[in-house]
């Protein structure tokens, strides 16, 4: 298949979609309206409450051993899924599957992480699109919508790539749609372009550089910026490669639920899923956010017959029907213990960004004064500005419009790993080890170089970081595709010599297309160049002979992580 050529002026809707762990939001503009205002999907469907998001959770329904079907998403997920009826399955933060560096852990049906995440995506999508339509009239229909998903910045290029193949089985393009209509840009530098655009209070101008603390439901995400200017035009690279760990709010209420479950097993009590469900809802409402402002917070015990074997209601701090939990030991036990990860992933940017002006600290968890408060107590001796902007929970989607109205604001960005292909290189004597060496049937003396397209590290120019790699495909009988390997490697040793060493990871094949007419003879040579380009969020690549452009693909096949 043969590309069309991208033209962005046939897209004038860009709609962001902010697919995180707990919630998700949308956001949304008129491209070619020249004030850019950004509206937010507002209102979502059975919504208890004004909230500019919808919570990311899906319920499926199974009966008779059948494979269960997702019949619910978002607060309907939740308000139904909350009642635990028989053969329903509540499904949250499905988002995590896709973080390499967190153990392994079952989804409950007979699925997948893509699968899942095909599923909301394909909810969320039928109905934010009627939404966005209906502002604009009868000249304008899905076809005209361009989109901006957001990933974390310490996904891996296979995560992200799953989020595009999710992102096409649920709906939002085709096949067939060139991959420019749609943009993967990562959390933090969404929030980026949200707070250049949305702080002016701060002047931060040329060579002034900044911190985006991007803390939400999963994960948090760092990455330190620098500003350019040229003229009146402003624009950010990176200088930092950035780095995130699964520490984000959740992880509080995991730790509350081990916190609970220790109290009440040391009363021969075990709590019913109603029960624990009830319990962690109430910290999440009314203790977490005041945490800070009290010496005590107490959790009224919902009613169930699970607590009918309560031995001594006073030894786990039950007074009055209520469970009474003081700040010491939500400190210790719960809060410190996440901050601390937040705390030391703000200092090791900071040690590899000198004279940092700002911290943002945004997302939903980012809001947090007690999270804020640490932030200052640790760093206002170094960092000029920490500061939360408006609507924090809003900065990452509303980020994402800006995006994709301008995928180039962001002019450079630092390369996680090392990567390159594979080139056979006449084997070295008395230098290449004997296990490295592949014998030819013409006599050739070879091994298997790690050939480097980018080094880990490098600043990555978005309009310069192209690499061309020159190929020939052979027309064989059996009409297949062609391409070329990738390997990655993470270690801070250098450019590694061997394909086949410690270390090196075979990350994907990208696959072109068959370049083939069907009048070219079996054994016509066909030559083309593979051309790759490693500035933007994701790896992009095509295939090129004169006058004709290829579809190309990466087909990501090994975890890898950063």
């Amino acid at each position: 298949m043969i590309i069309a050529p991208y033209n962005p002026e046939d897209y004038p809707i860009v709609v962001a979609i902010d697919f995180g762990t707990t919630y998700s939001g949308c956001s949304y503009t008129y491209a070619q309206d020249d004030r850019n205002e950004v509206y937010d999907i507002s209102s979502w469907p059975k919504q208890p409450e004004n909230y500019s998001k919808t919570p990311t959770l899906l319920l499926y329904q199974s009966n008779q051993g059948n494979t269960p079907e997702a019949v619910a998403w978002g607060w309907d997920a939740k308000s139904t899924g909350e009642k635990f009826l028989p053969g329903q399955i509540l499904l949250r933060q499905f988002k995590l599957h896709l973080d390499e560096t967190q153990s392994s852990v079952a989804i409950p049906i007979q699925s997948n992480a893509v699968q899942l995440i095909t599923d909301y995506l394909r909810f969320f999508h039928e109905y934010i699109a009627p939404k966005i339509l209906y502002g604009f009239g009868k000249d304008f229909d899905r076809s005209k919508f361009r989109y901006c998903l957001t990933v974390p910045a310490m996904w891996s290029d296979k995560a992200k790539n799953t989020m595009r193949q999710a992102a096409v089985q649920a709906g939002l393009i085709s096949e067939a749609d060139s991959p420019k209509r749609l943009y993967i840009v990562t959390e933090p530098e969404a929030a980026a372009l949200y707070c250049q655009l949305k702080c002016d209070q701060f002047s931060l101008g040329h060579g002034d550089r900044f911190m985006i603390c991007d803390a939400g439901g999963g994960t948090v995400d760092l990455i330190v910026y620098e500003v350019e200017e040229s003229g009146s035009v402003k624009s950010l690279s990176e200088v930092t490669k950035g780095q995130g760990a699964s520490c984000g709010s959740i992880f509080i209420d995991r730790r509350f639920e081990f916190l609970l479950l220790r109290k009440f097993s040391s009363q021969n009590v075990l709590l019913s899923p109603k029960a624990k469900a009830k319990f962690i809802e109430r910290f999440i409402t009314s203790v977490k956010p005041l945490f800070g402002q009290e010496s005590i917070h107490y959790i009224d015990l919902p009613r169930d017959n699970c607590f009918n074997t309560l031995e001594d209601e006073s030894a786990i701090g039950i007074e009055d029907g209520a469970l009474g939990l003081t700040f010491e030991e939500l400190e210790k036990e719960v809060f410190m213990p996440v901050v601390n990860e937040t705390l030391d992933l703000i200092e090791q940017q900071l040690s590899n960004a000198k004279d940092c002006s700002a911290i943002f600290l945004v997302g939903g968890f980012g809001s947090s004064e007690y999270l804020r408060s640490h932030v200052i107590n640790r760093f206002q001796s170094s960092v000029r500005h920490i500061f939360v902007p408006p609507r924090p929970e809003m900065a990452v989607v509303r980020g994402a419009v800006y995006a994709g109205l301008n995928p180039t604001f962001v002019t450079a960005r630092i390369s996680r790993r090392h990567y390159g292909t594979v080139c056979n290189r006449p084997f070295r004597d008395g230098i290449d080890p004997e296990s490295k060496l592949i014998k030819g049937s013409n006599g050739e003396r070879t091994y298997r170089k790690f050939y480097s397209l980018v080094k880990k590290g490098q600043k990555l120019q978005v309009d310069q970081s192209i690499i061309t790699v020159p190929l020939m495909a052979v027309n064989l009988a059996q009409k297949t595709n062609f391409g070329l390997v990738l390997a990655a490697y993470d270690g801070d040793d250098g450019v590694p010599e061997y394909f086949h060493q410690e270390g090196v990871t075979r990350i994907g094949l990208v696959k072109v297309q068959n370049p083939f007419k069907e009048a070219d003879p079996i054994g016509y040579r066909v030559k083309y160049d593979c051309i790759l380009r490693f500035g933007m969020t994701e790896i992009q690549v095509e295939a090129t002979r004169p006058g004709e452009t290829y579809t190309a693909q990466v087909a990501f096949d090994a975890d890898n992580v950063y």
